[in-house]
């Protein structure tokens, strides 16, 4: 099993634009480390975390649905299915979580920024630049 922090859970279900076809999606929304990357064709560098999405079974989302992030994220352990599916080189695995169980639970609080002594200027106390020719 897979534990991530978990940020939000995103459900989607309606017809599509182009095709017409229906549509039933469910996504989780997680941080993963920003690590660094270094290969012969590219460098990445990264610190801290970066957000992203986990496919999950529509079948599941109401699981998902009960967890409340509105002062919290959860540490989750993923329960997760690969299935087979048509791809574009032929059957591909595709895997998406369909259930979970909660680790831990992580408290955030918002808060407004505090003033800093900082001799960084604010942009309102920036002089403006010259107009006259």
């Amino acid at each position: 099993m897979t534990t991530v922090i978990a940020t939000g859970f995103t459900k989607m279900a309606g017809t599509a634009k182009e095709s017409g076809r229906a549509y039933d999606m469910a996504q989780l929304h997680i941080l993963l480390p920003n690590n660094e990357i270094q290969t012969a064709a590219c460098m990445k560098l990264g610190t801290g975390q970066v957000g992203t999405e986990y496919p999950v079974d529509p079948t599941a989302a109401h699981r998902f649905l009960s967890l409340d992030f509105t002062d919290r994220l959860y540490m989750l352990e993923l329960e997760k299915r690969t299935e087979l599916r048509a791809g574009r080189n032929g059957a591909e695995e595709f895997t998406k979580c369909i259930g979970f169980r909660i680790v831990g639970v992580l408290p955030i609080r918002f808060t407004a920024p505090e003033k800093s002594s900082s001799s960084v200027p604010s942009p309102a106390s920036e002089p403006k630049a010259s107009t006259a020719s």
